[in-house]
């Protein structure tokens, strides 16, 4: 009666003054009883085609999953100064020195006003732990900056997303083995990095 194990299993019972008629899958099936029994037939099929029905449709009952799920949020630190000072800064001139390229440290020169400011792009956070056979979850959330190109690396993990301000986007691996997943963004480099932290359990 039912040729293919995984199509919709749809059952419906209706009773007869002579017994039950089961339409299954749209098959017609009557079954004749006796008027007192009926009542304990339908009980017991009812039980019954609840205990078969994941074994029909090839479905297990479901085990509670340990998922390890983080947000992972783009974010940037900001240091207002000023080359004059302020009311809440004390005069500080612009440095001289420069910072590693990338685009994920950067510097705003002074201006009209001396008015300079610092900008540090991170993950927020930038270190998670979980332990081997666990199942990650890592939500990349864009907060901060217009767009991130965001590379996931390590044991059985590959994988690049996108995050523009307002999105987020969901990436899951499973941590078989002890060890470390790198995260980078390509657009924020070196500052802009996380790592999961794989233990063994």
């Amino acid at each position: 009666m039912f040729s293919n194990p995984l199509e919709p299993f749809q059952i419906l019972v209706v009773k007869l003054e002579t017994g039950i008629e089961l339409l299954i899958n749209g098959k017609s099936m009557e079954i004749n009883v006796m008027r007192d029994t009926l009542p304990r037939i339908l009980s017991v099929f009812s039980a019954a085609v609840m205990l078969l029905l994941p074994a029909q449709a090839g479905v297990q009952p479901s085990k509670p999953s340990n998922v390890k799920e983080f947000y992972v949020h783009s974010v940037h630190f900001d240091g207002n100064a000023n080359i004059n000072g302020d009311e809440s800064h004390p005069p500080e001139p612009f440095p001289d020195s420069r910072l590693p390229k990338g685009g994920g440290l950067q510097l705003t020169s002074p201006d009209d006003r001396g008015r300079w400011k610092m900008r540090s792009f991170v993950f927020a956070p930038s270190q998670m732990t979980v332990f081997s056979g666990d199942h990650v979850r890592l939500n990349f959330v864009g907060v901060h900056g217009p767009k991130h190109s965001i590379l996931i690396t390590g044991p059985k993990i590959n994988e690049m997303v996108e995050v523009t301000r307002g999105t987020m986007k969901t990436v899951d691996f499973f941590a078989a083995d002890p060890g470390e997943v790198s995260i980078y963004c390509h657009d924020h480099r070196p500052s802009m990095t996380a790592t999961v932290l794989v233990l063994k359990r």
